[in-house]
């Protein structure tokens, strides 16, 4: 597994298997197309192969541990790329991440409402719009950010920058409140907080999202459907 991959899996912080086992020599992992461990990501104490019965990998709390076989787990799939792989293998390069219908920039600094907005423009995207429970579950990853969501043309109007208004909603209580009138672009919180919107200050610092059609739609079995 190679740190982009470690750490595209762990942006949802739940554990899950990866595959990675103890095959014939006790103690000697290999994942499942065969090869060995080249980078391991393993939890402080951990593989211990407590009780002899711990022969599968989980990912969980940024590293991984043994545990047995027969827990009960959520699981984590990969395929070869799609006809687009050299497409999205340099987009991978920069910092994007497939999913669904999209691409997603996810930022490592700060800049207030509009700053985050001409950046996406600048990577011929724009900030992200969310139209699904699973695109919100998947953004929330990062924690506190920016999405394309505003009500800066008619007060109480909420807006995506591309036009459209919302078919999905995700505002937390009394949300939005309007903060005496200057609060017009709205933030997704996540992580240690609850995975709701809220309108703020749009000269705030933040970290943000870009998103970017994928260019053609997904393939069969994609992991990652939009839904309501």
């Amino acid at each position: 597994m190679q740190q982009f991959t470690q750490d595209f899996i762990m942006r949802w912080h739940i554990e899950s298997w990866i595959g990675l086992s103890i095959r014939g020599t006790e103690g000697n992992w290999e994942w499942v197309d065969g090869t060995n461990i080249t980078l391991s990501y393993w939890e402080v104490g951990e593989p211990n192969h407590y009780k002899q019965d711990e022969d599968c990998v989980e990912v969980g709390n940024n590293n991984w541990a043994d545990v047995s076989c027969n827990d009960l787990n959520l699981w984590i799939c990969e395929k070869k790329a799609s006809p687009t792989a050299p497409i999205e293998a340099g987009l991978s390069q920069q910092g994007w991440h497939r999913f669904g219908h999209s691409f997603y920039f996810f930022s490592v600094r700060k800049q207030n409402w509009k700053g985050s907005r001409n950046d996406c423009l600048q990577r011929n995207a724009d900030l992200v719009v969310i139209n699904s429970r699973r695109e919100k579950e998947f953004t929330s990853s990062i924690g506190k950010h920016w999405i394309g969501l505003s009500d800066r043309e008619t007060e109480g109007e909420w807006k995506w920058v591309d036009g459209s208004g919302l078919t999905f909603r995700n505002w937390g209580k009394d949300e939005p409140d309007g903060g005496d009138k200057i609060e017009e672009c709205a933030e997704q919180h996540g992580r240690e907080l609850p995975k709701i919107w809220n309108d703020a200050f749009c000269n705030r610092p933040n970290f943000w999202i870009c998103e970017k059609a994928a260019g053609m739609e997904p393939l069969e079995g994609d992991l990652y459907p939009d839904d309501p």
